[in-house]
């Protein structure tokens, strides 16, 4: 299995935050590398975490895959 990232805004009120915690232990069981990075305050979807200037995910998110390729 890959490793993934998840990316999840912790005020999401149609995915709750705690799904993606419960789906990283689940990959992580499988010996898998999972990693979650909560966008504090964030709704549901890119959109409005950009509309709202929660855009510190995307360094995050872009050092994560930079480390995958490396």
């Amino acid at each position: 299995m890959p490793p993934f990232l998840l990316i999840h805004g912790t005020a999401d009120a149609l995915a709750p935050f705690e799904q993606s915690r419960e789906m990283c232990k689940a990959v992580r069981k499988t010996g898998s590398r999972c990693d979650l990075l909560a966008v504090n305050g964030g709704a549901h979807g890119v959109r409005r975490w950009e509309s709202a200037g929660l855009t510190g995910y995307k360094r995050l998110m872009i050092r994560w895959l930079r480390d995958q390729i490396a």
